[in-house]
C-alpha cells in the first residue's frame, strides 16, 4: 500500500531515530526529530487545504496530534513506530524550567504558545545537564533557510538549535564583498556537556557554513546557562 504524504514525511524525518539509542540524550535528540516532523507537517497541511485535498489534510492533522502528544511522553526510548501506536491520552509529562534560566533567556521566549516544543526541549536539556549557548553570526540573507539546515546538521548529535532570532536592531546590511545583503542572527543552542566550550565544535571556521568574509563581526559563542 502506498504510504500517505504524512507517513512519507515521518519516515524521512525520523530516519536517524535508531542512531539516538542508548545514550543519555536519547530523549532530547528524538524530541528534536519529532519537532522537525511537526514543523514540516503543519505547512503541508495548509497546502493540502489550499489545493482542495481535504482528505490528505485530515490525515496530516491526525498525525500532527499524535506527534504533538509524544512531546509529553515520559521518555522516547522505544521505536517510533511503537511510540506512535500508543494512546496519546496517557502522555502527561510536565516540563519544568528553573527561574535561574529566565535570568539568561527571556521568559516569554520559552513560554510562548507557539514554542511548546522548545519549552519541552529546554526542560529535557536541563534534566540531562546539557548547556545553553548563544551563537552570534552574520549570514547571507539569500542562503538563510539552507544555512540553518546545514548548521543544524553540523551540530548533530552534539548540539540542537533551540530557536533563532534577529541579533540586532539594524540586522540586515550589505557587505563590502558583494551586493548580497547579510543578516545578523542569534541562535540559542543546546550543547552536550562533553564540550567545555561550544567553540570546541569548531563551527566558526566550518567551510560548509560559508560565513560572509566581510561581516562586521566574526561568529562567536557565548555561554548562557548554567
Amino acid at each position: 500500500m502506498q504510504p500517505t504524504l504524512a507517513e512519507t514525511i515521518i519516515e524521512e524525518k525520523l530516519r536517524h531515530w535508531s542512531d539516538c539509542a542508548d545514550v543519555p540524550e536519547t530523549t532530547l535528540l528524538r524530541m528534536a526529530l519529532l519537532r522537525d516532523v511537526a514543523y514540516t507537517l503543519h505547512p503541508e497541511k495548509s497546502r493540502c487545504l489550499a489545493t482542495g485535498r481535504k482528505e490528505e489534510a485530515t490525515q496530516i492533522k491526525q498525525w500532527e496530534a499524535q506527534i504533538e502528544a509524544c512531546r509529553d511522553a515520559p521518555n522516547l526510548l522505544v521505536d517510533y513506530v511503537e511510540l506512535l501506536k500508543q494512546d496519546p491520552t496517557q502522555f502527561k509529562k510536565k516540563h519544568h524550567l528553573p527561574e535561574a534560566l529566565f535570568r539568561r533567556v527571556q521568559r516569554e521566549k520559552l513560554l510562548r504558545y507557539d514554542r511548546k516544543w522548545e519549552n519541552a526541549l529546554a526542560s529535557e536539556a536541563i534534566r540531562i545537564q546539557w548547556q545553553f549557548w548563544l551563537f552570534d553570526a552574520w549570514i547571507h540573507v539569500s542562503n538563510l533557510q539552507k544555512w540553518n539546515s546545514t548548521f543544524s546538521q553540523r551540530l548533530w548529535p552534539n548540539g540542537v538549535i533551540l530557536f533563532a532570532e534577529s541579533g540586532a536592531q539594524n540586522d540586515i546590511i550589505r557587505s563590502d564583498e558583494s551586493s548580497i545583503p547579510i543578516w545578523r542572527g542569534h541562535w540559542v543552542v543546546l550543547v552536550s556537556p562533553r564540550f567545555k566550550h561550544a567553540s570546541e565544535l569548531r563551527l566558526e571556521s566550518d567551510p560548509s557554513l560559508n560565513f560572509p568574509k566581510a561581516a562586521p563581526t566574526p561568529p562567536k559563542w557565548s555561554a548562557l546557562f548554567p
